[in-house]
């Protein structure tokens, strides 16, 4: 029901984002990755699939990560997640790497 086909995504080169439409959506995506985050840090990140995918912040984080990957391809999905992770002092914790599995670089399902 909540599939993403990650085989189809077409990354637009940051070069791109010196448009400001893009450049707010990149940032507004930004923020809504950080707040569905730390919803999702407060009710457990370490909940199962099944759980998750049932969970309005896991939606709306997976979201914010497909337009960032839409606006800047998979580089600028791991700089986002390397900075929420430091924000939120979740470094090492490396819960993006399951949150936007197949959006990482070099990683697929």
């Amino acid at each position: 029901m909540y599939e993403t086909p990650h085989s189809r995504i077409e990354p637009v080169t940051i070069q791109k984002l010196g448009d400001p439409a893009q450049l707010s959506a990149l940032l507004e995506a930004w923020e809504v990755a950080k707040v569905a985050y730390c919803e999702i840090l407060k009710s457990g990140v370490d909940r199962s699939d099944r759980e998750l995918a049932r969970d309005l912040s896991y939606r709306q984080l997976l979201q914010a990560g497909l337009c960032i990957h839409r606006l800047g391809g998979s580089d600028a999905v791991a700089v986002v997640a390397a900075c929420l992770d430091r924000s939120l002092n979740q470094e090492g914790a490396r819960h993006f790497d399951r949150l936007w599995n197949g959006l990482l670089p070099g990683r697929r399902h």
